[in-house]
């Protein structure tokens, strides 16, 4: 995914809009990879378990 992503241009435009106003584990890349990756049933999970099955999928977090 990062090839078609910069994380650093995703990082800065969160923040510049307002998406990101603080540090988090979760960075830009890491959300859109959740989003495109959606099979996760991220409404019934917990950010926490969100990251540790992103982690575990795509090897990042």
């Amino acid at each position: 995914m990062s090839h078609f992503f910069d994380a650093n241009t995703l990082e800065k435009r969160a923040r510049d809009t307002g998406f990101i106003k603080r540090t988090s584990k979760l960075g830009a890349l890491d959300f859109l990879r959740l989003c495109l990756l959606g099979t996760y049933k991220a409404c019934s999970k917990s950010l926490t378990q969100l990251c540790t099955l992103l982690q575990e999928k795509a090897g990042c977090v």
